[in-house]
């Protein structure tokens, strides 16, 4: 049994961890047990997650890929041992050990994914999106419009990292935001950008096709019958008269699919390209 993620015997800054790894056998399931300073904790289920390898030598499956969700360490020695039990019912045992110190940790990174500085965003509101390594991480974030007026809205984190701000307001103008995370350390980062409301009207009223698939189409409204509309990288049809299609766009990986829309004038280089 090999532990991807984290490594085993480290050093971590985050109280929550995901534990992956992989067998080099088929695996009919995963169960874990974790013992610290503050609890034991017995029999907790992990998951299998396919993506398994056939070996045309042996004519068997392998490599058998599992991961332990959200596993909660506290201060000091963290030992977790994981069952592994192969389709025969044979049990392969095995202990890692992680050792929670916040002494560690560093200033929390930011990777803001979506919108960018000096963007020209269409709509009276939208949702921010970015990444962090710590996903117990607090998000705060504040937008102020032209008349000094603020708004401060709290955002949250997926397990994977990435963040999400919903319903930031848009007024009129240039608006400037500022993002804030604060780890589980309580040591603390910021990223400043400037937006711009659009007077265009750009967005999505229909998405055909399921989620799970790797593309959809497509299509909207737009209120410039000469701009051409971008759609997770995939240009689609303006027909000029308000409407527009996109056909085979990609959908984004992970839980939540995103749509990132945008519309460029025919002589792009001399506007800024504005964005749902």
């Amino acid at each position: 049994m090999l532990i991807a993620s984290p490594t085993n015997n480290s050093t971590v800054a985050v109280p929550y961890i995901q534990l992956q790894g992989c067998s080099p056998e088929s695996l009919q399931g995963v169960t874990f047990d974790l013992s610290n300073a503050v609890a034991v904790v017995t029999n907790q289920f992990g998951q299998l997650l396919g993506g398994q390898f056939f070996d045309t030598n042996s004519f068997q499956y392998t490599t058998d890929y599992f991961q332990c969700y959200d596993i909660p360490l506290t201060n000091g020695l963290n030992t977790i041992t994981v069952h592994a039990t192969d389709l025969a019912g044979n049990v392969t045992v095995t202990n890692f050990n992680y050792t929670l110190d916040y002494s560690t940790a560093t200033n929390p990174v930011i990777k803001l994914t979506w919108p960018t500085n000096g963007m020209e965003i269409c709509g009276s509101s939208f949702t921010l999106r970015g990444w962090t390594e710590d996903a117990s991480a607090v998000i705060t974030a504040s937008i102020t419009d032209t008349n000094g007026d603020t708004n401060t809205v709290q955002g949250l984190v997926e397990r994977t990292g990435v963040l999400w701000v919903k319903n930031l307001p848009l007024a009129e103008g240039t608006n400037q935001l500022t993002l804030w995370v604060t780890n589980s350390a309580g040591l603390s980062s910021e990223t400043n950008i400037s937006l711009v409301k659009s007077d265009m009207t750009l967005a999505v009223t229909n998405i055909d096709g399921d989620l799970w698939l790797p593309t959809v189409n497509v299509s909207g409204l737009i209120s410039e019958a000469t701009y051409s509309v971008w759609v997770n990288g995939v240009q689609g049809t303006n027909y000029g008269d308000g409407t527009w299609s996109a056909v085979n766009v990609p959908v984004s990986a992970g839980g939540v699919a995103s749509f990132d829309l945008n519309a460029l004038p025919p002589a792009a280089a001399t506007r800024r390209p504005a964005a749902t």
